[in-house]
């Protein structure tokens, strides 16, 4: 399951799938304490979110 959820995850993001950076932070959140994705794949989608609203 913790693949799935990753995995959509990642999409959302790459896609721009989502209204704020701060939305989508939450969903991570949520899933990341409900154990639906594990430390690694938090971290690591963290980063992919940050690195999309990065100032140029």
């Amino acid at each position: 399951m913790q693949k799935i959820v990753y995995t959509m995850c990642k999409n959302k993001i790459n896609m721009g799938m989502y209204e704020t950076q701060e939305d989508m932070q939450l969903m991570l959140d949520v899933f990341f304490a409900g154990e639906r994705i594990t430390v690694e794949h938090y971290q690591e989608l963290t980063q992919l979110l940050n690195s999309k609203h990065e100032e140029v």
